[in-house]
């Protein structure tokens, strides 16, 4: 199952705003699509202690530009009838953008490109500055399971786009036969890795290690990973006083 990425530009207009009201203050995000109130006494948390913390939270801002201990990241979301799964995906060895000096000049950005692999490494240093911050980022002891969700979902992907990059740079197959956090993929990807095996150029192992070899293994982490806790940001919510209301816009 693939998450839906909230790393896409929007064209709502997001308005934080803060209304002191008989001690309280009033956290307001309203777009085309939700309206996300938050009531909390400022004495018990500052409003950006609560922004910064919100990324935690079972909504799905959809928001450009979320960020983590000052780096930039995607954060997947997924909600079904049974389970929600949120957290951080890595930026994927093709990520690049043109108008950002970390990046050579994007070209195609796939295999083919000379600069391609520069690229696809400043994408693997991005995801390990990424998780480098969630590992030393501190929360409120009501949030540190949602944080560790978080973590684990940041190891997986970023291993992921770790181990392709490194099998391009190498042709080493048993890069991705390595067990990817909790998951061996010779035992739950023995079709895909038999199709790598069969791979005799650069462009076709490519295409292989991009889509047949990770889908797999999101698929199964998808299956396997806990649900995001729903719980938990609940009891941080009364830990320090806050009523939220967070309501979805009809589509016209």
């Amino acid at each position: 199952m693939a998450l839906r990425s909230a790393f896409k530009l929007m064209s709502a207009l997001c308005v934080f705003g803060s209304i002191l009201t008989q001690g309280q203050s009033q956290l307001v995000i309203d777009t085309d699509e939700f309206s996300y109130t938050a009531t909390f006494d400022p004495s018990r948390i500052s409003e950006s202690r609560f922004r910064e913390l919100l990324i935690f939270s079972p909504y799905d801002f959809d928001v450009a530009g979320s960020q983590i201990d000052h780096q930039q990241v995607i954060i997947g979301y997924e909600e079904t009838t049974d389970k929600l799964k949120k957290g951080p995906l890595a930026y994927s060895l093709e990520s690049c953008v043109d108008a950002d000096p970390r990046y050579p000049p994007c070209g195609t950005r796939d295999i083919s490109d000379a600069n391609f692999l520069a690229n696809a490494q400043v994408n693997v240093d991005r995801n390990e500055q990424i998780l480098a911050a969630l590992n030393r980022l501190n929360v409120p002891v009501e949030l540190r399971g949602i944080l560790q969700q978080f973590r684990d979902s940041m190891t997986f992907y970023n291993t992921i786009e770790r181990r392709r990059l490194e099998y391009l740079q190498t042709g080493d197959l048993q890069v991705l036969s390595h067990t990817v956090v909790t998951l061996d993929p010779l035992r739950i990807c023995s079709k895909e890795i038999e199709e790598l095996k069969e791979a005799v150029t650069l462009q076709r192992r490519y295409e292989l290690s991009t889509k047949e070899w990770p889908n797999c293994l999101n698929t199964e982490w998808s299956r396997v990973s806990p649900a995001y806790r729903r719980k938990a940001w609940a009891s941080f919510l009364r830990a320090y006083g806050i009523s939220e209301q967070y309501t979805y816009k009809p589509v016209d």
